[in-house]
Protein backbone atom coordinates (compact mmCIF):
# COMPACT_ATOMS: atom_id res chain seq x y z
CA UNK A 1 0.00 0.00 0.00
CA UNK A 2 2.85 2.40 0.85
CA UNK A 3 4.46 1.79 -2.53
CA UNK A 4 1.21 2.68 -4.28
CA UNK A 5 1.08 6.02 -2.39
CA UNK A 6 4.65 6.89 -3.42
CA UNK A 7 3.94 6.13 -7.08
CA UNK A 8 0.80 8.28 -6.98
CA UNK A 9 2.73 11.22 -5.51
CA UNK A 10 5.36 11.05 -8.29
CA UNK A 11 2.67 11.04 -10.96
CA UNK A 12 1.12 14.15 -9.44
CA UNK A 13 4.52 15.90 -9.38
CA UNK A 14 5.18 15.06 -13.04
CA UNK A 15 1.78 16.39 -13.97
CA UNK A 16 2.51 19.64 -12.11
CA UNK A 17 5.94 20.34 -13.62
CA UNK A 18 4.79 21.31 -17.18
CA UNK A 19 2.40 23.79 -15.67
CA UNK A 20 5.26 25.37 -13.75
CA UNK A 21 7.43 25.52 -16.89
CA UNK A 22 4.68 27.25 -18.88
CA UNK A 23 4.27 29.78 -16.14
CA UNK A 24 8.02 30.51 -16.08
CA UNK A 25 8.04 30.97 -19.85
CA UNK A 26 5.23 33.49 -19.66
CA UNK A 27 7.27 35.52 -17.19
CA UNK A 28 10.38 35.87 -19.43
CA UNK A 29 11.97 39.32 -19.89
CA UNK A 30 13.87 40.46 -23.00
CA UNK A 31 16.69 42.98 -23.61
CA UNK A 32 16.15 44.41 -27.13
CA UNK A 33 18.76 44.55 -29.84
CA UNK A 34 21.01 47.58 -30.24
CA UNK A 35 21.74 48.92 -33.74
CA UNK A 36 25.42 49.69 -34.29
CA UNK A 37 26.44 53.21 -35.29
CA UNK A 38 26.96 53.89 -39.00
CA UNK A 39 29.85 55.82 -40.55
CA UNK A 40 27.32 58.15 -42.17
CA UNK A 41 23.62 58.76 -41.76
CA UNK A 42 23.25 61.14 -44.72
CA UNK A 43 22.75 59.66 -48.18
CA UNK A 44 22.01 61.29 -51.53
CA UNK A 45 20.75 58.91 -54.16
CA UNK A 46 22.29 59.07 -57.64
CA UNK A 47 20.44 58.97 -60.90
CA UNK A 48 18.74 55.62 -61.49
CA UNK A 49 20.51 53.52 -64.09
CA UNK A 50 19.08 50.17 -65.12
CA UNK A 51 21.20 47.28 -63.87
CA UNK A 52 23.13 49.36 -61.34
CA UNK A 53 22.45 48.94 -57.61
CA UNK A 54 25.50 49.99 -55.63
CA UNK A 55 26.15 48.59 -52.18
CA UNK A 56 26.05 51.32 -49.51
CA UNK A 57 26.55 49.82 -46.05
CA UNK A 58 25.79 46.91 -43.70
CA UNK A 59 23.49 47.63 -40.77
CA UNK A 60 24.23 45.35 -37.80
CA UNK A 61 22.63 44.87 -34.39
CA UNK A 62 23.14 42.87 -31.22
CA UNK A 63 21.32 39.64 -30.41
CA UNK A 64 18.15 40.01 -28.37
CA UNK A 65 18.61 38.38 -24.94
CA UNK A 66 15.94 36.68 -22.79
CA UNK A 67 15.92 36.31 -19.00
CA UNK A 68 13.72 34.60 -16.45
CA UNK A 69 11.92 36.51 -13.75
CA UNK A 70 14.87 35.79 -11.55
CA UNK A 71 17.15 37.39 -14.21
CA UNK A 72 18.72 34.13 -15.24
CA UNK A 73 19.50 33.96 -18.97
CA UNK A 74 17.17 31.76 -20.91
CA UNK A 75 17.97 30.28 -24.30
CA UNK A 76 15.23 30.91 -26.84
CA UNK A 77 15.36 29.25 -30.22
CA UNK A 78 14.32 30.70 -33.57
CA UNK A 79 14.41 34.40 -32.68
CA UNK A 80 13.41 36.45 -35.76
CA UNK A 81 14.29 40.02 -36.60
CA UNK A 82 12.20 42.41 -38.68
CA UNK A 83 13.66 45.74 -39.84
CA UNK A 84 10.94 48.39 -39.75
CA UNK A 85 10.94 51.92 -41.14
CA UNK A 86 8.74 54.99 -40.95
CA UNK A 87 9.11 58.72 -41.37
CA UNK A 88 10.73 60.11 -38.22
CA UNK A 89 7.94 62.63 -37.75
CA UNK A 90 5.34 59.81 -37.56
CA UNK A 91 7.09 57.97 -34.70
CA UNK A 92 6.31 54.54 -36.18
CA UNK A 93 2.59 55.20 -36.36
CA UNK A 94 2.47 53.17 -39.57
CA UNK A 95 5.72 51.20 -39.86
CA UNK A 96 6.73 49.19 -42.93
CA UNK A 97 8.77 46.01 -42.69
CA UNK A 98 11.55 46.06 -45.24
CA UNK A 99 13.57 43.01 -44.20
CA UNK A 100 13.13 39.86 -42.11
CA UNK A 101 15.97 37.58 -40.99
CA UNK A 102 17.33 35.43 -38.17
CA UNK A 103 20.77 36.93 -38.71
CA UNK A 104 22.13 40.05 -37.05
CA UNK A 105 22.64 42.28 -40.08
CA UNK A 106 21.05 43.69 -43.22
CA UNK A 107 22.96 44.84 -46.33
CA UNK A 108 21.67 48.14 -47.69
CA UNK A 109 21.85 49.07 -51.38
CA UNK A 110 20.81 52.13 -53.39
CA UNK A 111 17.56 50.47 -54.30
CA UNK A 112 16.87 49.73 -50.63
CA UNK A 113 16.83 53.45 -49.83
CA UNK A 114 15.04 54.31 -53.05
CA UNK A 115 12.24 51.81 -52.21
CA UNK A 116 12.00 53.21 -48.65
CA UNK A 117 11.53 56.75 -50.02
CA UNK A 118 8.88 55.71 -52.53
CA UNK A 119 7.00 53.67 -49.93
CA UNK A 120 7.04 56.35 -47.26
CA UNK A 121 6.98 59.65 -49.19
CA UNK A 122 5.51 58.78 -52.58
CA UNK A 123 6.82 58.33 -56.12
CA UNK A 124 7.16 62.02 -56.99
CA UNK A 125 8.87 63.17 -53.81
CA UNK A 126 11.83 65.55 -54.37
CA UNK A 127 12.47 66.52 -50.74
CA UNK A 128 15.01 65.09 -48.31
CA UNK A 129 13.30 62.77 -45.81
CA UNK A 130 14.41 61.77 -42.30
CA UNK A 131 13.59 58.09 -41.82
CA UNK A 132 13.50 56.10 -38.54
CA UNK A 133 14.77 52.50 -38.67
CA UNK A 134 14.31 49.99 -35.83
CA UNK A 135 14.75 46.26 -35.28
CA UNK A 136 11.73 44.27 -34.10
CA UNK A 137 12.72 41.04 -32.31
CA UNK A 138 10.31 38.13 -31.84
CA UNK A 139 11.08 35.06 -29.68
CA UNK A 140 8.91 32.71 -27.66
CA UNK A 141 5.98 35.03 -28.44
CA UNK A 142 7.83 38.00 -26.87
CA UNK A 143 8.32 41.16 -29.04
CA UNK A 144 10.87 43.87 -28.36
CA UNK A 145 12.00 46.94 -30.35
CA UNK A 146 15.42 48.52 -30.59
CA UNK A 147 16.01 52.22 -30.24
CA UNK A 148 15.50 53.83 -33.69
CA UNK A 149 18.32 54.90 -35.99
CA UNK A 150 17.71 58.07 -38.03
CA UNK A 151 18.73 58.25 -41.69
CA UNK A 152 18.58 61.35 -43.91
CA UNK A 153 17.83 60.31 -47.49
CA UNK A 154 17.89 62.77 -50.38
CA UNK A 155 16.27 61.60 -53.61
CA UNK A 156 17.79 62.17 -57.02
CA UNK A 157 16.11 65.16 -58.64
CA UNK A 158 16.90 65.42 -62.35
CA UNK A 159 17.71 68.83 -63.79
CA UNK A 160 14.81 70.09 -65.91
CA UNK A 161 15.35 70.04 -69.63
CA UNK A 162 15.56 73.70 -70.61
CA UNK A 163 16.02 75.84 -73.68
CA UNK A 164 17.50 79.31 -73.23
CA UNK A 165 16.42 82.46 -75.06
CA UNK A 166 19.16 85.10 -74.94
CA UNK A 167 18.59 88.56 -73.59
CA UNK A 168 18.59 91.37 -76.15
CA UNK A 169 21.17 94.16 -75.97
CA UNK A 170 19.45 97.52 -76.22
CA UNK A 171 20.59 100.21 -78.65
CA UNK A 172 23.19 102.67 -77.32
CA UNK A 173 22.37 106.34 -76.79
CA UNK A 174 24.72 107.24 -79.68
CA UNK A 175 26.22 105.41 -82.63
CA UNK A 176 29.59 107.16 -82.38
CA UNK A 177 31.71 108.35 -79.47
CA UNK A 178 34.68 110.72 -79.34
CA UNK A 179 36.52 109.94 -76.13
CA UNK A 180 37.96 112.89 -74.22
CA UNK A 181 40.78 112.59 -71.75
CA UNK A 182 39.24 112.99 -68.27
CA UNK A 183 40.31 115.78 -65.95
CA UNK A 184 42.26 114.79 -62.87
CA UNK A 185 41.07 111.65 -61.19
CA UNK A 186 37.72 111.70 -62.96
CA UNK A 187 36.69 108.62 -64.92
CA UNK A 188 33.30 109.59 -66.36
CA UNK A 189 30.64 107.22 -67.58
CA UNK A 190 30.73 106.95 -71.36
CA UNK A 191 27.54 104.91 -71.68
CA UNK A 192 25.55 102.25 -69.85
CA UNK A 193 25.00 99.05 -71.82
CA UNK A 194 21.66 97.42 -70.95
CA UNK A 195 19.88 94.26 -72.03
CA UNK A 196 16.78 92.21 -71.34
CA UNK A 197 16.82 89.15 -69.13
CA UNK A 198 17.72 85.74 -70.56
CA UNK A 199 14.69 83.43 -70.26
CA UNK A 200 14.12 79.69 -70.40
CA UNK A 201 11.62 77.24 -71.79
CA UNK A 202 11.31 74.62 -69.07
CA UNK A 203 10.22 71.13 -69.99
CA UNK A 204 6.57 71.15 -70.92
CA UNK A 205 6.18 74.95 -70.95
CA UNK A 206 5.16 77.06 -73.95
CA UNK A 207 6.30 80.48 -72.71
CA UNK A 208 9.89 81.33 -71.67
CA UNK A 209 10.32 82.65 -68.15
CA UNK A 210 13.18 84.24 -66.16
CA UNK A 211 13.66 81.34 -63.76
CA UNK A 212 16.54 79.40 -62.27
CA UNK A 213 19.34 78.64 -63.08
CA UNK A 214 21.30 81.82 -62.29
CA UNK A 215 22.68 83.51 -65.41
CA UNK A 216 26.09 85.16 -65.70
CA UNK A 217 26.34 87.77 -68.46
CA UNK A 218 29.57 88.57 -70.33
CA UNK A 219 29.60 91.75 -72.41
CA UNK A 220 32.09 91.48 -75.29
CA UNK A 221 33.55 93.98 -77.76
CA UNK A 222 35.61 93.52 -80.93
CA UNK A 223 36.54 95.28 -84.13
CA UNK A 224 33.61 95.32 -86.53
CA UNK A 225 35.40 93.30 -89.21
CA UNK A 226 36.76 90.64 -86.84
CA UNK A 227 33.59 88.51 -86.46
CA UNK A 228 34.31 88.20 -82.72
CA UNK A 229 37.28 85.92 -83.40
CA UNK A 230 39.24 87.55 -80.57
CA UNK A 231 36.71 89.55 -78.53
CA UNK A 232 37.62 91.50 -75.42
CA UNK A 233 35.55 91.63 -72.24
CA UNK A 234 33.86 94.85 -71.19
CA UNK A 235 32.05 93.43 -68.16
CA UNK A 236 31.03 90.22 -66.38
CA UNK A 237 27.94 90.57 -64.23
CA UNK A 238 24.70 88.96 -63.09
CA UNK A 239 22.76 92.21 -63.48
CA UNK A 240 21.11 93.62 -66.61
CA UNK A 241 23.42 96.61 -67.08
CA UNK A 242 27.12 97.43 -67.27
CA UNK A 243 28.71 100.87 -67.00
CA UNK A 244 31.39 101.52 -69.61
CA UNK A 245 33.86 104.12 -68.31
CA UNK A 246 35.95 106.42 -70.47
CA UNK A 247 39.43 105.49 -69.27
CA UNK A 248 38.82 101.74 -69.35
CA UNK A 249 37.38 101.78 -72.85
CA UNK A 250 40.14 104.06 -74.11
CA UNK A 251 42.86 101.76 -72.75
CA UNK A 252 41.11 98.68 -74.14
CA UNK A 253 40.79 100.20 -77.61
CA UNK A 254 44.47 101.18 -77.77
CA UNK A 255 46.12 98.34 -75.84
CA UNK A 256 43.90 95.38 -76.81
CA UNK A 257 42.29 96.25 -80.15
CA UNK A 258 45.13 98.25 -81.72
CA UNK A 259 43.18 101.49 -82.18
CA UNK A 260 45.08 104.63 -83.20
CA UNK A 261 44.48 107.66 -80.96
CA UNK A 262 42.50 110.30 -82.80
CA UNK A 263 41.19 107.85 -85.44
CA UNK A 264 37.71 106.33 -85.46
CA UNK A 265 37.35 102.55 -85.07
CA UNK A 266 34.21 100.63 -85.98
CA UNK A 267 33.18 98.28 -83.19
CA UNK A 268 30.66 95.58 -82.38
CA UNK A 269 29.29 94.53 -79.01
CA UNK A 270 27.37 91.43 -77.95
CA UNK A 271 26.24 89.54 -74.86
CA UNK A 272 26.98 85.95 -73.82
CA UNK A 273 24.61 84.36 -71.30
CA UNK A 274 26.13 81.49 -69.32
CA UNK A 275 24.05 79.02 -67.30
CA UNK A 276 24.34 75.45 -66.06
CA UNK A 277 22.27 72.46 -67.10
CA UNK A 278 22.96 69.06 -65.52
CA UNK A 279 26.25 70.45 -64.20
CA UNK A 280 27.43 71.54 -67.66
CA UNK A 281 27.98 75.23 -68.43
CA UNK A 282 26.14 76.34 -71.54
CA UNK A 283 25.83 79.68 -73.31
CA UNK A 284 23.60 81.56 -75.71
CA UNK A 285 24.62 84.59 -77.79
CA UNK A 286 22.67 87.81 -78.14
CA UNK A 287 22.15 90.24 -80.98
CA UNK A 288 25.04 92.50 -82.09
CA UNK A 289 25.24 96.27 -81.53
CA UNK A 290 27.44 98.30 -83.91
CA UNK A 291 29.01 101.66 -83.04
CA UNK A 292 32.27 103.60 -83.46
CA UNK A 293 34.69 105.28 -81.06
CA UNK A 294 37.67 107.64 -81.33
CA UNK A 295 40.21 107.08 -78.52
CA UNK A 296 42.30 109.87 -77.03
CA UNK A 297 46.05 109.88 -76.46
CA UNK A 298 46.80 108.26 -73.14
CA UNK A 299 49.38 109.56 -70.70
CA UNK A 300 52.59 107.53 -70.53
CA UNK A 301 54.38 108.84 -67.43
CA UNK A 302 57.76 107.93 -68.94
CA UNK A 303 57.34 110.11 -72.03
CA UNK A 304 58.70 113.65 -71.98
CA UNK A 305 56.71 116.79 -71.28
CA UNK A 306 58.06 120.20 -72.35
CA UNK A 307 57.50 123.82 -71.43
CA UNK A 308 56.36 125.98 -74.32
CA UNK A 309 55.83 129.71 -74.01
CA UNK A 310 57.37 133.15 -74.26
CA UNK A 311 60.84 131.80 -73.35
CA UNK A 312 60.98 129.82 -76.64
CA UNK A 313 58.71 132.09 -78.70
CA UNK A 314 55.82 129.60 -78.44
CA UNK A 315 57.60 127.20 -80.74
CA UNK A 316 55.65 123.97 -80.22
CA UNK A 317 58.45 121.89 -81.74
CA UNK A 318 61.11 123.25 -79.36
CA UNK A 319 62.36 120.68 -76.81
CA UNK A 320 64.90 122.75 -74.88
CA UNK A 321 62.72 123.05 -71.79
CA UNK A 322 62.24 119.36 -71.01
CA UNK A 323 60.74 118.73 -67.58
CA UNK A 324 62.37 116.41 -65.03
CA UNK A 325 61.06 113.71 -62.66
CA UNK A 326 62.35 112.34 -59.39
CA UNK A 327 62.10 108.72 -60.58
CA UNK A 328 60.93 106.54 -63.45
CA UNK A 329 58.14 104.78 -61.59
CA UNK A 330 55.28 104.11 -64.02
CA UNK A 331 52.88 105.35 -61.35
CA UNK A 332 54.69 108.68 -61.06
CA UNK A 333 52.85 111.39 -63.01
CA UNK A 334 54.68 114.34 -61.42
CA UNK A 335 56.97 116.47 -63.62
CA UNK A 336 59.07 119.41 -62.45
CA UNK A 337 61.32 122.16 -63.83
CA UNK A 338 63.48 124.58 -61.81
CA UNK A 339 65.05 127.47 -63.70
CA UNK A 340 65.20 131.18 -64.35
CA UNK A 341 62.22 133.00 -65.87
CA UNK A 342 61.74 136.62 -66.87
CA UNK A 343 58.77 138.44 -65.45
CA UNK A 344 55.60 138.56 -67.58
CA UNK A 345 56.32 135.08 -69.02
CA UNK A 346 53.35 132.94 -70.01
CA UNK A 347 53.61 129.21 -70.71
CA UNK A 348 51.88 125.86 -71.14
CA UNK A 349 52.96 122.21 -71.00
CA UNK A 350 53.08 120.12 -74.15
CA UNK A 351 53.52 116.31 -74.13
CA UNK A 352 55.77 114.66 -76.67
CA UNK A 353 52.86 113.28 -78.67
CA UNK A 354 51.47 116.81 -79.20
CA UNK A 355 54.69 118.47 -80.37
CA UNK A 356 54.01 120.60 -83.44
CA UNK A 357 50.37 121.18 -82.47
CA UNK A 358 48.56 123.62 -80.24
CA UNK A 359 47.19 120.91 -77.95
CA UNK A 360 48.72 121.26 -74.49
CA UNK A 361 48.07 121.15 -70.78
CA UNK A 362 46.53 124.55 -70.07
CA UNK A 363 45.34 126.41 -67.02
CA UNK A 364 41.73 125.46 -66.27
CA UNK A 365 41.37 127.25 -62.97
CA UNK A 366 43.97 128.45 -60.52
CA UNK A 367 46.05 125.35 -59.73
CA UNK A 368 44.26 122.97 -62.14
CA UNK A 369 44.92 121.85 -65.72
CA UNK A 370 42.95 120.82 -68.76
CA UNK A 371 44.30 119.13 -71.89
CA UNK A 372 42.99 121.17 -74.78
CA UNK A 373 43.68 122.88 -78.09
CA UNK A 374 43.02 126.44 -77.05
CA UNK A 375 44.48 129.92 -77.14
CA UNK A 376 43.33 130.34 -73.57
CA UNK A 377 44.72 128.81 -70.41
CA UNK A 378 48.22 130.32 -70.28
CA UNK A 379 50.01 130.18 -66.93
CA UNK A 380 51.52 133.54 -65.99
CA UNK A 381 54.86 134.19 -64.26
CA UNK A 382 54.85 137.82 -63.16
CA UNK A 383 58.28 138.36 -61.57
CA UNK A 384 61.90 137.73 -62.57
CA UNK A 385 63.75 134.95 -60.79
CA UNK A 386 64.17 131.22 -60.25
CA UNK A 387 60.95 129.29 -60.08
CA UNK A 388 60.02 125.65 -59.56
CA UNK A 389 57.11 124.58 -61.75
CA UNK A 390 55.44 121.26 -60.90
CA UNK A 391 52.59 119.47 -62.68
CA UNK A 392 50.70 116.29 -61.75
CA UNK A 393 49.18 114.72 -64.86
CA UNK A 394 47.20 112.20 -62.83
CA UNK A 395 45.44 114.80 -60.71
CA UNK A 396 45.75 117.46 -63.45
CA UNK A 397 47.18 120.12 -61.13
CA UNK A 398 50.06 122.61 -61.33
CA UNK A 399 52.07 124.72 -58.90
CA UNK A 400 54.60 127.55 -59.31
CA UNK A 401 56.86 128.38 -56.34
CA UNK A 402 59.89 130.58 -55.77
CA UNK A 403 63.30 128.87 -55.67
CA UNK A 404 66.11 130.26 -53.52
CA UNK A 405 69.31 130.05 -55.59
CA UNK A 406 71.51 131.65 -52.93
CA UNK A 407 74.69 129.67 -52.29
CA UNK A 408 74.37 127.54 -55.43
CA UNK A 409 77.63 126.67 -57.19
CA UNK A 410 77.85 127.79 -60.80
CA UNK A 411 80.08 125.26 -62.52
CA UNK A 412 82.19 126.08 -65.53
CA UNK A 413 81.87 122.63 -67.10
CA UNK A 414 79.85 119.45 -66.69
CA UNK A 415 80.67 116.06 -68.23
CA UNK A 416 78.92 112.75 -68.76
CA UNK A 417 81.72 110.36 -67.87
CA UNK A 418 81.96 106.65 -68.61
CA UNK A 419 83.97 103.92 -70.29
CA UNK A 420 82.97 105.31 -73.69
CA UNK A 421 85.23 108.34 -73.08
CA UNK A 422 87.95 106.54 -71.16
CA UNK A 423 86.54 107.86 -67.88
CA UNK A 424 88.14 111.18 -68.78
CA UNK A 425 85.88 114.09 -67.71
CA UNK A 426 87.85 116.54 -69.88
CA UNK A 427 87.31 114.47 -73.03
CA UNK A 428 85.55 116.83 -75.49
CA UNK A 429 82.95 114.23 -76.47
CA UNK A 430 81.78 114.10 -72.84
CA UNK A 431 81.26 117.86 -72.41
CA UNK A 432 77.71 119.08 -71.80
CA UNK A 433 76.42 122.52 -72.81
CA UNK A 434 74.49 125.03 -70.71
CA UNK A 435 70.97 126.05 -71.57
CA UNK A 436 70.97 129.73 -72.64
CA UNK A 437 69.61 131.86 -69.81
CA UNK A 438 69.72 128.92 -67.39
CA UNK A 439 73.35 128.26 -66.37
CA UNK A 440 72.40 125.36 -64.05
CA UNK A 441 70.78 123.20 -66.73
CA UNK A 442 73.09 121.08 -68.89
CA UNK A 443 72.48 119.00 -72.00
CA UNK A 444 74.35 116.44 -74.15
CA UNK A 445 73.26 114.29 -77.07
CA UNK A 446 75.71 111.50 -77.86
CA UNK A 447 75.93 108.01 -79.34
CA UNK A 448 77.18 105.51 -76.78
CA UNK A 449 78.14 101.92 -77.61
CA UNK A 450 77.24 99.11 -75.25
CA UNK A 451 79.83 96.46 -74.38
CA UNK A 452 78.87 93.15 -72.80
CA UNK A 453 80.69 92.24 -69.57
CA UNK A 454 81.90 95.81 -69.22
CA UNK A 455 81.03 98.82 -67.08
CA UNK A 456 78.56 100.76 -69.19
CA UNK A 457 77.47 103.06 -66.38
CA UNK A 458 77.87 106.84 -66.44
CA UNK A 459 78.03 109.71 -63.97
CA UNK A 460 78.01 113.51 -64.06
CA UNK A 461 81.30 115.23 -63.13
CA UNK A 462 81.66 119.01 -62.68
CA UNK A 463 84.70 121.13 -63.64
CA UNK A 464 86.47 118.12 -65.16
CA UNK A 465 87.46 116.82 -61.72
CA UNK A 466 86.45 113.66 -59.92
CA UNK A 467 85.42 114.82 -56.49
CA UNK A 468 82.69 116.94 -58.04
CA UNK A 469 80.52 113.90 -58.67
CA UNK A 470 76.74 113.90 -59.03
CA UNK A 471 75.84 110.40 -57.79
CA UNK A 472 72.37 108.90 -58.45
CA UNK A 473 70.10 108.18 -55.50
CA UNK A 474 68.89 105.10 -57.42
CA UNK A 475 71.42 103.94 -60.00
CA UNK A 476 68.75 101.85 -61.78
CA UNK A 477 66.35 104.76 -62.29
CA UNK A 478 66.20 105.83 -65.92
CA UNK A 479 65.25 107.70 -68.01
CA UNK A 480 64.48 109.95 -65.01
CA UNK A 481 66.15 110.25 -61.63
CA UNK A 482 67.85 112.48 -59.10
CA UNK A 483 71.50 112.87 -58.05
CA UNK A 484 73.33 114.16 -55.01
CA UNK A 485 76.64 116.03 -55.05
CA UNK A 486 79.41 113.96 -53.43
CA UNK A 487 77.33 111.90 -50.98
CA UNK A 488 79.53 110.44 -48.27
CA UNK A 489 78.01 106.98 -48.23
CA UNK A 490 78.20 105.89 -51.87
CA UNK A 491 79.78 106.45 -55.28
CA UNK A 492 77.86 104.59 -57.99
CA UNK A 493 77.02 105.13 -61.63
CA UNK A 494 73.72 105.40 -63.49
CA UNK A 495 73.15 101.97 -65.00
CA UNK A 496 72.90 101.79 -68.80
CA UNK A 497 71.87 98.46 -70.29
CA UNK A 498 71.76 99.32 -73.99
CA UNK A 499 73.65 101.31 -76.58
CA UNK A 500 72.53 103.97 -79.06
CA UNK A 501 71.79 107.66 -79.17
CA UNK A 502 71.10 109.21 -75.77
CA UNK A 503 69.97 112.55 -74.44
CA UNK A 504 71.53 113.53 -71.11
CA UNK A 505 70.26 116.45 -69.05
CA UNK A 506 71.19 117.61 -65.55
CA UNK A 507 69.84 120.37 -63.35
CA UNK A 508 72.71 120.93 -60.90
CA UNK A 509 70.46 122.99 -58.61
CA UNK A 510 68.09 120.15 -57.80
CA UNK A 511 70.09 117.13 -58.98
CA UNK A 512 67.37 116.03 -61.40
CA UNK A 513 68.72 114.19 -64.44
CA UNK A 514 67.53 112.62 -67.69
CA UNK A 515 69.21 109.70 -69.46
CA UNK A 516 66.82 109.03 -72.32
CA UNK A 517 67.32 106.68 -75.24
CA UNK A 518 66.41 108.50 -78.47
CA UNK A 519 64.79 106.94 -81.48
CA UNK A 520 67.53 105.98 -83.94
Amino acid sequence: MKKIQIIFALLCLLAFLPACNDDDQNRLNAVPSVISDLESTDYSLPKFIEGQNAYLFRMTWTKTKFFSESESPIYVEDVSYDVEVDLAERNFANPRTIYSTQRLYMDVYEETLRDILVDLAGEGNEETQVVSIRVKSTGNQIITYSEPLLLSITPYVPEPVIEAVSGVVNSLPDNSYILERPTGEDNPLLFAATWTETKFYLQGTETPAPVSPVVEYTLQIDKADNSFESPKILAVTSSLTANVLTKELNNLLIDKLGATPGESMNLQMRLLSHYKEAGITKEVVSNIITFSAVPYVGVDPRRPVYLVGDMNSWNTTNTDFMMFKENSNVQNYIYTFTGYFNGNTSLKFIPEESLGTNKAYCRKEDGTLIYADSEEGKIQITTDGYKTITINLEKMTYQVTEYNVAGAIEWNTMSVVGAYCGWNPSNPIAQMTKMPGNPHIWKLKINMPFTENSDNGVKFVANNAFGNNYVPVDQWSNPYGICELNPVDRDVNIVRDEGGNFLFMLNDLTGHYVMMKLND
